[in-house]
């Protein structure tokens, strides 16, 4: 057992942990780069990773120094050959972690205006790109209450961000003679498509199913040890649950949304996981360390063998 402590503990909090996920990724994005545009997702995943460091460092959300989250991401997102090939939808997950990162700094902050603004900017100005990412508006307002930023004028503040975006876009559209674009942005928030299953690719549910796996572990665990971090803490932890599920609220509703879900899903995910490998000290963390290992191989190689099947 102490073997296996060690063990675990040089793993999650040890140096040598986010060098050998670079080598990974590298050789798994090698596989199936095919052009410069997978250069762009490439690089939108790795700032979204460093966030993930950024996030953690300045909020505490692991009460120790681990890379952790950022190495589960990466090997998802390296694994996952699907979300390789470039489409605006990739600059979701980027969006979505400084959205959070912006609405964590306004904590009992006496004077939170411009990080409430830029939140909601933000998201805003991302959901042009995946429009349904405006429904998450709906917690982000619920975690301003949580926060206690939540207040008439931050109110008005978060309605202006939200507009400022989608004034620049009517301007454009406007001005180029192309309202359709405008229209067809506006048009996506409310036309809802029949939940349909049938059409996903095999590759995306298996992602679903191993990243809900992770996810709802992740989930009960920290709901049965949450009392051990501190009040801030565990506000920050009920706001990434209460985020989660309106994401699988939504890909329930609209399915054909699952890929971008996924994107945000994943960042979540690796939060929640890591908080149970890199904090508890039991056989079921050991096992649960293992688990991930070897899921994530056999992931790995199941999408390779795909994408040879496919080719």
């Amino acid at each position: 057992m102490a073997t296996e402590r060690r063990y675990q503990r040089e793993i999650t909090t040890g140096r040598g942990t986010l060098p050998v996920t670079i080598l990974l990724c590298l050789i798994l994005w090698s596989i199936h780069f095919k052009s410069f545009s997978y250069f762009a997702s490439f690089a939108i995943y790795a700032l979204v990773g460093y966030l993930l460091i950024e996030l953690n460092t300045t909020f505490s959300i692991i009460r120790t120094r681990t890379t952790m989250p950022v190495a589960l991401y990466w090997l998802i997102m390296a694994i996952c050959l699907f979300f390789h090939p470039f489409n605006w939808v990739n600059i979701t997950p980027l969006a979505f972690i400084i959205a959070i990162f912006q609405l964590f700094i306004t904590y009992e902050r006496k004077n939170s205006t411009k990080f409430i603004f830029n939140t909601f900017f933000i998201i805003s100005a991302g959901s042009i790109a995946f429009p349904p990412l405006l429904y998450l508006i709906i917690p982000f307002f619920i975690g301003m209450k949580m926060f206690r930023s939540l207040t008439r004028k931050t109110f008005f503040v978060a309605i202006l961000g939200l507009l400022f975006p989608y004034w620049f876009l009517f301007c454009y559209a406007f001005l180029t003679d192309q309202l359709n674009v405008f229209k067809a942005s506006i048009h996506s928030l409310y036309n809802f498509s029949p939940i349909i299953y049938s059409g996903i690719h095999i590759e995306i549910l298996a992602a679903v199913g191993i990243i809900t796996f992770f996810s709802l572990i992740g989930t009960i665990h920290y709901l049965m040890v949450s009392y051990q971090d501190k009040t801030q803490t565990r506000i920050y932890y009920s706001f990434f649950i209460l985020l989660e599920v309106c994401i699988y609220i939504l890909g329930t509703l609209q399915p054909q949304h699952l890929y971008p879900l996924l994107l945000m899903q994943t960042i979540i995910m690796s939060i929640l996981v890591s908080h149970l490998i890199v904090l508890s000290r039991t056989r079921f963390s050991s096992i649960m360390l293992i688990a991930t290992f070897i899921i994530l191989t056999v992931w790995a190689l199941f999408e390779i063998w795909m994408l040879s099947f496919n080719s």
